[in-house]
């Protein structure tokens, strides 16, 4: 059970930052394309987030967020966006946020393989998504 909460927590987290990242970068960047490649990553999170979530409070799990590192990305994201708000840049440091996620889902569905088939879908899940993501961003570098 500790382990069906660790795992579906991470999806939670990781799939809540990526769609807040997403949602600022669309209001910043001017490349249509590339705003409407955005809308999809942001639709996809949204729904793994929202499946996670239910998860969450189906089983009974705390819904958190982690603030510090959400605020310490955003932060990140801010300086980064007022050096170089171009299609091209944006798009590297997706591709290196997704390429972090892809680990990030790689390492939880080997540190947790006890977890309920539930968790362990909604990580492949988004591991395949950011695997797609990656791709899909590369195509604006």
């Amino acid at each position: 059970m500790e382990h069906d909460y660790k795992l579906v927590k991470e999806v939670y987290q990781n799939a809540e930052m990526s769609k807040d990242i997403i949602g600022r970068l669309i209001r910043i960047c001017d490349d249509s394309n590339f705003r409407a490649a955005l809308a999809e990553e942001f639709a996809e999170y949204h729904e793994v987030t929202a499946q996670a979530r239910a998860y969450m409070e189906e089983k009974g799990y705390p819904v958190r967020t982690n603030k510090f590192g959400k605020a310490a990305s955003m932060s990140g994201i801010k300086f980064n966006t007022m050096i170089d708000k171009t299609s091209t840049h944006l798009a590297e440091m997706m591709v290196q946020g997704s390429t972090m996620g892809v680990i990030d889902m790689k390492r939880a569905l080997k540190e947790y393989p006890g977890a309920d088939e539930c968790p362990k879908k909604l990580a492949s899940k988004l591991f395949e998504t950011e695997q797609k993501n990656v791709r899909r961003m590369l195509e604006f570098v």
